[in-house]
Parts: structure tokens; sequence; C-alpha cells
């Protein structure tokens, strides 16, 4: 009895595991990529790797009504169940965002979890300091904390005349969309 239940349990899970790992990961990334078009945003030059569980998109160039807002050397989409993470690195905002921010992003990762469907987590670091976001998808509104670096305290001000200091030094920044 154990062992046929045990034998049922494994072939669940293989088709679980062998339904993400041949799912059509490039097709849903050029649908989501569609779905931003009508937004203005497109994503153009990419080059879109296929990795089995995951899928990579590499030297990425990302247009807002066809100005260049933002380069990006590798975004890595990691599709499960339960989890969904997506994690990009290096990424170059455009010279025009200069006067308010720091141009240099290292690192960015959102995640959603299915057990929390209404939220998305956003983390980010680069030049900018260290960032912390909630989006909430029910309300439509982002919750911010921003541990900033001495360089965007310094240079860019104005930038962060939006933020409210807390307790512990961050800066929080509350929007509903």
């Amino acid at each position: 009895m154990i062992n046929k239940i045990g034998i049922k349990l494994l072939y669940i899970l293989l088709f679980i595991f062998s339904l993400l790992y041949f799912s059509p990961k490039e097709n849903i990334y050029y649908f989501a990529e569609n779905q931003l078009k009508p937004q203005g945003v497109v994503i153009a030059q990419e080059t879109v790797i296929d990795t089995g569980f995951s899928f990579r998109v590499e030297n990425a160039t990302v247009l807002y009504r066809s100005i260049n807002v933002a380069d990006i050397k590798t975004a890595t989409f990691k599709i499960f169940l339960l989890f969904n993470k997506l994690n990009i690195e290096n990424i170059t905002l455009s010279r025009s965002a200069k006067n308010f921010v720091p141009l240099k992003v290292d690192e960015v990762n959102i995640k959603h979890y299915i057990v929390d469907p209404i939220h998305i987590y956003i983390d980010a670091t680069g030049q900018f300091g260290q960032l912390d976001a909630t989006y909430n998808l029910l309300q439509n509104s982002i919750s911010v904390t921003l541990k900033p670096s001495k360089l965007l305290s310094t240079k860019y001000k104005n930038t962060l005349n939006k933020f409210k200091k807390n307790e512990s030094g961050e800066l929080i920044y509350e929007q509903a969309l």
C-alpha cells in the first residue's frame, strides 16, 4: 500500500519536473514582452537562452517610447510552481538619468511566492545603495525602503525629497499607483 503511494507520488513529481523543464519558457518570455508593448516598453537586441528549469536573457536594451532607458547585461528567470524569481545583473541606466540617480545598478531581484500571491518583493543594490520594496498587486501600491549610499545622499539630494526618514535612518517611500 505505502509502496504504491510512494510510486504514484514519484510519478507526480516526475511529471511536474518534466512540465517545468520542457515548458516553452521562450514563448512565455515573448508573450510577456508583447504585453509590455502597449505600455510603450520594448526590449530589443536580446539573446534568450533556455537553461532547463530557468532561462536567461543577455545583452538586452530596454526602450520606453523609443528612448533608450537601460542596458541589461543578464536577466535570469526562474519559474517554478511555488516560487518565481527574476534576477537582473549589471544594469546601466541611460545617460539622461544621470541628473537624478547614479547610472550603475549591480543587481535587482524580483520574487513572487504562491503562498503570498498579492505581493511582489523587490531588492536591489547599486551605486544608489540598498533598496527593498514590496508591490501590492491588489491595491496597486508600492512601499520602498532605501539605505542610500554616500553618493546618492550627497550628489542626488533632490531625488530623495519624496522619501521620509524613519528612526533607523532608512528612507521610506509609499505610493498608490
